[in-house]
């Protein structure tokens, strides 16, 4: 239930600040996005890699 009301106020924030509130909050989260979207990619490979090792 928190996680939703949290959720909530954080739209309704940007929502009521605009199109300029959008865009700012878009230049801080979508870096780190990328950044984990990077790591997990990264930590995936090498546990395919780990788990190809295993099989032979």
């Amino acid at each position: 239930m928190f996680k939703f009301t949290t959720l909530t106020f954080c739209v309704a924030a940007i929502l009521v600040g605009g199109l300029k509130r959008i865009a700012t909050v878009s230049q801080i989260i979508v870096p780190f996005m990328a950044v984990i979207y990077l790591v997990f990619a990264i930590l995936l490979l090498i546990e395919v890699k780990n788990f190809q090792n295993l099989r032979k």
